[in-house]
């Protein structure tokens, strides 16, 4: 019971969070522009849980997100409009039938299957530098993302 407590607040949170995040991250960027990687997840998504918990077990590798990235956790399905370095992301017009977030449609590429979590890793001039759809272990995320700060 304590973990679907814990879950529920959770995802709460994280739905509550997303236009402060999103609003210090803008801000954040305009000032210091770094890297920036989103993570979609979505309430349903159990490699989203899995991902996340791991995420935050792994101290090297949240010093690597803390230090060199923005990171950011999005709901890929939110009603919520999103308000994305001066560019507003509008819910999918066919909400509730549709439920994937413009803003992810966004960041899809040509012929691009996605699955949660769906990552975006953005250069400092807000290029897609790769996406992957699923789940990634923390030390291959580690790897991807130290190859993408070397240069």
């Amino acid at each position: 019971m304590k973990n679907i407590t814990f879950l529920i607040t959770l995802f709460g949170m994280i739905w509550a969070n997303a236009q402060q995040d999103l609003a210090q991250l803008n801000a954040a960027f305009a000032q210091n522009p770094k890297p920036i990687l989103i993570e979609f997840t979505t309430d349903w998504c159990g490699y989203c849980l899995l991902q996340n918990k791991k995420i935050h077990q792994d101290q090297k590798l949240l010093a690597i997100l803390e230090n060199d990235f923005y990171f950011i956790e999005l709901d890929a399905e939110s009603d919520k409009s999103y308000h994305f370095l001066q560019r507003e992301f509008l819910p999918n017009p066919d909400f509730p039938h549709q439920k994937t977030h413009t803003l992810v449609e966004a960041f899809v590429q040509e012929n691009e299957t996605v699955a949660y979590p769906f990552w975006v890793l953005l250069s400092t001039d807000l290029m897609i530098e790769w996406s992957y759809s699923g789940y990634i272990a923390p030390n291959n995320l580690s790897k991807m993302l130290n190859i993408n700060t070397k240069d």
